[in-house]
Protein backbone atom coordinates (compact mmCIF):
# COMPACT_ATOMS: atom_id res chain seq x y z
CA UNK A 1 0.00 0.00 0.00
CA UNK A 2 1.59 3.41 -1.26
CA UNK A 3 2.30 5.87 2.26
CA UNK A 4 -0.52 8.97 2.17
CA UNK A 5 0.28 11.85 1.25
CA UNK A 6 -0.19 15.44 3.93
CA UNK A 7 -3.24 16.01 1.04
CA UNK A 8 -6.09 13.88 1.17
CA UNK A 9 -7.21 15.45 -1.89
CA UNK A 10 -4.65 14.68 -3.79
CA UNK A 11 -4.79 11.15 -2.27
CA UNK A 12 -8.22 10.73 -3.40
CA UNK A 13 -7.29 12.27 -6.98
CA UNK A 14 -4.19 9.88 -7.32
CA UNK A 15 -5.82 7.75 -9.65
CA UNK A 16 -8.17 10.18 -11.76
CA UNK A 17 -4.92 12.81 -12.07
CA UNK A 18 -1.60 11.11 -11.77
CA UNK A 19 0.77 11.62 -13.76
CA UNK A 20 -1.02 15.09 -14.77
CA UNK A 21 -0.31 18.36 -14.32
CA UNK A 22 -3.70 19.15 -12.16
CA UNK A 23 -2.24 16.44 -9.73
CA UNK A 24 1.54 18.07 -9.26
CA UNK A 25 -0.78 21.25 -9.08
CA UNK A 26 -2.76 19.74 -5.96
CA UNK A 27 0.26 17.79 -4.75
CA UNK A 28 1.78 21.51 -3.91
CA UNK A 29 -1.07 23.07 -1.78
CA UNK A 30 -0.26 24.52 1.51
CA UNK A 31 -1.22 26.35 4.15
CA UNK A 32 0.61 28.72 6.75
CA UNK A 33 -2.01 28.38 9.86
CA UNK A 34 -3.77 31.73 10.27
CA UNK A 35 -2.29 33.72 7.43
CA UNK A 36 -3.78 31.72 4.15
CA UNK A 37 -4.64 28.22 2.49
CA UNK A 38 -4.34 27.83 -1.17
CA UNK A 39 -6.92 25.62 -2.76
CA UNK A 40 -7.12 24.54 -6.43
CA UNK A 41 -9.59 25.74 -8.61
CA UNK A 42 -11.64 23.96 -11.64
CA UNK A 43 -13.77 26.58 -13.77
CA UNK A 44 -14.51 25.15 -17.29
CA UNK A 45 -11.29 24.69 -19.11
CA UNK A 46 -9.28 26.10 -16.51
CA UNK A 47 -7.36 25.30 -13.52
CA UNK A 48 -5.38 27.40 -10.87
CA UNK A 49 -3.98 27.24 -8.07
CA UNK A 50 -5.27 30.06 -5.65
CA UNK A 51 -4.41 31.52 -1.98
CA UNK A 52 -7.61 32.20 -0.03
CA UNK A 53 -6.37 34.77 2.73
CA UNK A 54 -9.36 35.66 5.66
CA UNK A 55 -9.96 38.72 8.33
CA UNK A 56 -9.55 37.36 11.23
CA UNK A 57 -13.08 37.14 12.28
CA UNK A 58 -13.38 35.17 9.06
CA UNK A 59 -10.69 32.92 10.50
CA UNK A 60 -12.54 32.31 13.77
CA UNK A 61 -15.57 31.87 11.90
CA UNK A 62 -14.42 29.09 9.83
CA UNK A 63 -11.90 27.06 12.00
CA UNK A 64 -11.77 23.60 12.91
CA UNK A 65 -7.92 23.59 14.49
CA UNK A 66 -8.59 21.85 18.28
CA UNK A 67 -6.54 24.57 19.64
CA UNK A 68 -8.75 26.81 18.60
CA UNK A 69 -11.79 25.19 20.16
CA UNK A 70 -10.11 24.72 23.29
CA UNK A 71 -8.94 28.33 23.29
CA UNK A 72 -12.72 29.54 22.68
CA UNK A 73 -13.77 27.43 25.56
CA UNK A 74 -11.49 29.14 27.80
CA UNK A 75 -12.34 32.58 26.82
CA UNK A 76 -16.32 32.44 27.24
CA UNK A 77 -15.17 32.57 30.78
CA UNK A 78 -15.08 36.36 30.07
CA UNK A 79 -18.93 36.11 29.77
CA UNK A 80 -18.42 36.62 25.97
CA UNK A 81 -20.97 34.52 24.13
CA UNK A 82 -21.79 34.30 19.95
CA UNK A 83 -20.68 37.35 17.82
CA UNK A 84 -18.82 39.40 21.11
CA UNK A 85 -17.14 36.07 21.54
CA UNK A 86 -15.46 36.04 18.63
CA UNK A 87 -14.91 39.73 18.13
CA UNK A 88 -13.04 39.69 21.09
CA UNK A 89 -11.10 36.16 19.89
CA UNK A 90 -10.34 37.84 16.61
CA UNK A 91 -8.98 41.10 18.41
CA UNK A 92 -7.01 39.14 21.03
CA UNK A 93 -6.08 36.14 18.54
CA UNK A 94 -6.02 37.04 14.99
CA UNK A 95 -4.18 34.10 13.66
CA UNK A 96 -6.11 31.78 15.83
CA UNK A 97 -4.01 29.82 18.95
CA UNK A 98 -0.85 29.92 17.18
CA UNK A 99 -0.94 33.59 18.08
CA UNK A 100 -1.59 32.72 21.72
CA UNK A 101 1.14 34.34 23.86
Amino acid sequence: MAPSSRNPLADSLRKDLAPSPEYALVQSLTQVKGEYSEAFLLCEERRAVVSVESTPLEYWLATTDPRDFALLKSEEATGKSGLSLLEHLSARYPMGAVSQK
